[in-house]
């Protein structure tokens, strides 16, 4: 493709993944030679700096993750997830390399700053949640209570040098997590509102993600299926109203428009004793390259 975000799609690609500048060279020529072009090969840096590196048991196990979301062609994305068209090959020189190693530095990330923020929408943003609240309001039978989203640590690094558990973390997109601590009833509802990050052009793609305590997703929605026009049923005559979301979630959704059904069993379902966690994910800032920040 021509390096674009849009043609990076149905591509082959090949990460080395690999803290020896003297390995990485070696198995690009091996590509190379079974032929695999070099403008699809991508070198990815562990660093020896951050990294316990070697083969023995108290040495640093690595875990790749490789997370895919939303097929445009279902059936093809049925076909590759019944098999994964991924490959991953550990490589061990039989043949005597280099007695010394020749390390990498740590890379520099991209700066995920742009000196310009979503500030302006703070004011959208209040009066979707004042009409959600005298809305649900004129109920008796709820009361509200409000839960606010965190920024989580998204660079690994960091991690790594503090020692700490960052689930898995990625440089390339901001994530947002919000534990309420309350579950969900027959007769409760979530509201989950906020800023579309990709309409205000911060990200790429963005979802929202539901989880049991087990850690297993159980529901999820995302900037290009369900998050598009939801807030115009609250606040139609808001200037702001595209890029801006609100969806209930809740065990009956009868009586709600943009609802989002969490039944209590199955692999979609929450248990009525399990509070949910959700976590936003703001993938790729097309801005900068990197995660907003």
């Amino acid at each position: 493709g021509d390096g674009s975000y849009e043609a990076s799609f149905s591509s082959d690609v090949c990460i080395v993944t690999t803290g020896d500048q003297n390995m990485f060279e070696a198995v690009k020529e091996g590509m190379q030679y079974a032929g695999v072009p070099p403008e699809v090969m991508n070198l990815q840096v562990l660093s020896s700096d951050t990294l316990n590196l070697g083969n023995d048991r108290t040495r640093d196990s690595i875990t790749w993750l490789h997370r895919i979301m939303r097929f445009i062609d279902k059936d093809a994305g049925n076909a590759y997830m019944e098999n994964p068209p991924v490959h991953l090959f550990r490589v061990s020189p039989k043949v005597p390399m280099p007695a010394k190693a020749v390390p990498y530095p740590m890379p520099d990330r991209m700066n995920r700053t742009t000196g310009v923020s979503e500030t302006d929408l703070r004011s959208s943003v209040q009066g979707l949640e004042a009409v959600l609240r005298r809305l649900f309001h004129l109920r008796a039978d709820i009361s509200l209570f409000q839960a606010k989203s965190k920024p989580t640590a998204t660079q690994g690094e960091q991690c790594l040098e503090d020692n700490a558990n960052c689930k898995r973390d990625n440089p390339d997109a901001a994530y947002f997590a919000n534990l309420p601590g309350y579950t969900l009833g027959q007769n409760d509802v979530f509201i989950i509102y906020g800023i579309n990050h990709v309409k205000t052009g911060y990200a790429k793609y963005m979802s929202v993600t539901l989880y049991g305590l087990n850690g297993i997703a159980f529901a999820s929605l995302n900037s290009e299926d369900d998050m598009e026009g939801t807030a115009a049923k609250f606040i139609p005559d808001s200037p702001n109203v595209d890029k801006l979301f609100a969806v209930v979630m809740a065990r009956d959704c009868q009586n709600y428009a943009n609802c989002l059904k969490i039944p209590y069993a199955g692999s979609k379902g929450l248990p009525p004793w399990v509070p949910p966690l959700m976590l936003s994910r703001n993938i790729l800032n097309p801005q900068t390259g990197t995660g907003a920040d």
